[in-house]
């Protein structure tokens, strides 16, 4: 019964995460573009760009709860780190449309610490996953690799001056903490694979994956005014 209520409430959360992306999407498309004071006299609150970073992120976030939702699942390494890769991208994007901003530094710190580091992270979730399927293919030289990506970056994580962020990443380096050394361990006294380089990992780096998408937002009917009027 407890498993039921968490997978309803992962369920309500992913789905009130893509209906807030819908609408910071309309925001920006709608409203931000008819303001009619020029964006540099604008808060960054109300620019085209933050509204659309904000709904990139909120997809990110709701397809990192798709992860948590397929780790109760059982699902397989491979998907595990495509979905990774895809949260991922989207704090990526998030992030990119930020820096795009003519002066970023108007956006708090704290929020651009977030966003940034939550592409790391997801990053170095991917790449453990994608180590765990190297070696369940038996493929111990790639799992090698990936593993010592996503303990580094996780390691660099641990620090960060996101509390969230932090908190998550010390919970995920002593997992990856512990398979890095199995592996490591494994590819000295059995396997003897070739460890690649990073260049070869990044090209054996698939593309990632959204199984969570907006819900677009379709402002209601005016209850009064010029459109409701009848001639």
């Amino acid at each position: 019964m407890q498993k039921d209520d968490n997978d309803k409430k992962l369920i309500q959360a992913a789905e009130l995460l893509r209906k807030a992306s819908g609408v910071f999407e309309y925001i920006a498309e709608k409203v931000c573009s008819n303001w009619q004071d020029p964006p540099s006299t604008r808060p960054p609150d109300v620019l085209s760009e933050l509204c659309m970073s904000i709904s990139k992120i909120s997809i990110a976030d709701a397809s990192s709860i798709a992860i948590r939702k397929a780790l109760m699942q059982q699902t397989s390494s491979s998907l595990l780190a495509k979905l990774a890769i895809g949260a991922a991208e989207y704090y990526e994007m998030a992030s990119g449309l930020i820096k795009s901003l003519k002066d970023p530094q108007k956006v708090c710190y704290d929020f651009r610490k977030y966003v940034s580091d939550g592409a790391l992270f997801h990053q170095s979730l991917g790449k453990k996953f994608l180590a765990k399927d190297a070696y369940e293919h038996q493929q111990t030289g790639n799992a090698v690799g990936f593993i010592k990506e996503a303990k580094d970056m996780l390691h660099n994580l641990s620090k960060s001056k996101s509390p969230i962020v932090a908190k998550h990443a010390v919970q995920e380096y002593a997992e990856v903490n512990e398979l890095c050394n199995m592996y490591v361990g494994i590819n000295d006294t059995v396997a003897f694979d070739v460890v690649p380089s990073k260049a070869d990992l990044q090209a054996l780096t698939p593309g990632g994956r959204t199984v969570h998408h907006l819900i677009k937002y379709t402002p209601p009917s005016p209850a009064f005014g010029p459109e409701n009027d009848t001639k």
